[in-house]
């Protein structure tokens, strides 16, 4: 019970950190939070290939996409999931015993935290066809009798 305490401390202090580090960033960066945003939409870097919206869901880990006056877009670093990464993995440097107390164990949290920003990015790109298809493999062969 201690250790899955300690695990579970470590955790929720690391994601709570990862997330105020992110939003904190974020507005110091003036970054549009939201994970598609409005202007990416008249972007004209659409691709429906799966390599083109693999890459760009990666991309918009790393870059925000604006929308300008005359409806061209515009693409500027996003830090902020970067440094509420770092955020994330030097964090457990305050308490990890000297064995695991080195940048290498840092840089692995860091790797981490930003791998799960990249995961989901990547997730959320394709949710809309994976909940497609899953529905018509549930409901297939089903009439529509009561």
């Amino acid at each position: 019970a201690r250790g899955f305490g300690y695990r579970f401390g470590t955790r929720y202090t690391q994601g709570m950190v990862k997330s105020t580090a992110t939003f904190l960033a974020g507005v110091v960066s003036r970054e549009d939070p939201r994970p598609v945003p409005p202007g990416e939409y008249d972007c004209p870097l659409q691709s429906p290939t799966l390599g083109a919206r693999i890459g760009r869901s990666v991309a918009r880990v790393f870059v925000s996409y604006d929308l300008r006056p005359d409806k061209s877009c515009s693409i500027r670093p996003a830090p902020a999931r970067v440094i509420g990464s770092f955020a994330s993995g030097f964090l457990q440097l305050a308490w990890l015993p000297d064995p695991q107390n080195n940048p290498t164990t840092a840089l692995k949290g860091t790797g981490s935290a930003l791998g799960g920003y990249v995961a989901n990015s990547v997730f959320s790109e394709f949710q809309g066809d994976l909940w497609r298809t899953l529905g018509k493999v549930f409901t297939a062969g089903k009439s529509g009798r009561k």
